[in-house]
């Protein structure tokens, strides 16, 4: 899972000419060297896991929780079902999911881990944060409006 892990934030920390210089995560590459990454298999009882699991991390630094299902047994809609309960249980924290059989695309760049069903957690100061930054550049303009929606909408109060 390590060098999975490891292998996405590179693709997604590339500099790409067909998104005007930018990478698809402008803030993965530096999350992982500043060792603010952590990850964790699920497979049943997820909601309740993660639930414990992001208990646990209130005393710690972090940039991004990801939750693999390496069974490949959590369906598309059960990871939005998931995400959507975890958004309302943890106010302080957005949810969203990366799903093999709803591929997200930048600019026909494939977003994804390819492999496994995902679900992330992130910190939402953090996370908003990053995305004013990113608003005050071109970075928006490569991402389709429903792309936009879609992310944006995890998570939304």
């Amino acid at each position: 899972m390590e060098e999975s892990l490891i292998s996405w934030v590179k693709r997604v920390s590339e500099k790409r000419s067909e998104l005007g210089g930018l990478s698809i995560c402008p803030f993965a590459k530096k999350a992982m060297e500043d060792k603010k990454v952590f990850w964790s298999y699920i497979s049943h009882e997820v909601i309740s896991y993660i639930s414990r699991y992001m208990e646990t991390m209130n005393d710690k630094d972090y940039e991004l929780v990801v939750f693999y299902n390496n069974n490949k047994n959590l369906s598309n809609e059960q990871c939005l079902h998931i995400i959507h309960t975890l958004n309302q249980k943890f106010p302080d924290l957005i949810f969203l999911k990366d799903h093999p059989d709803d591929p997200g695309y930048i600019k026909n760049i494939y977003t994804g881990n390819g492999e496994s069903p995902v679900i992330l957690a992130q910190p939402r100061v953090k996370l908003e944060e990053a995305r004013e930054k990113l608003s005050k550049t071109k970075y928006y303009d490569y991402w389709s409006e429903e792309y936009k929606n879609e992310i944006f909408n995890y998570g939304k109060k």
